[in-house]
């Protein structure tokens, strides 16, 4: 699977992405709050990465502006996204 092929399928139809962080392999991938067109695309571009869908060290949280997040993992089974309530930006995803 590719990380950043799998999340622009993901955001398909959903609201306005306010900002997103993605750990893979002890490294995080940041997408701040107010970022320009090129920011994201940098961001989609360090997130283009291929990984094998039995690990279970890719996740990642994405806030959008009407509020709600979604929370996707990689684990041992597939189709392990929700929407879900609650999950505080994290300061590093703040300007």
């Amino acid at each position: 699977m590719n990380a950043k092929m799998e999340l622009i399928e993901a955001l398909e139809g959903r609201p306005d992405v306010r900002c997103a962080k993605i750990e893979y392999n002890n490294a995080s991938y940041i997408l701040k709050e107010g970022y320009t067109k090129k920011e994201f695309s940098d961001f989609l571009k360090e997130i283009d990465f291929d990984y094998d869908e039995e690990e279970e060290d890719l996740y990642g949280n994405v806030w959008f502006i009407d509020g709600k997040v979604l929370w996707h993992a990689i684990l041992p089974f597939p189709d392990a996204g929700w929407y879900i309530d609650g999950i505080a930006i994290p300061q590093e995803c703040k300007r």
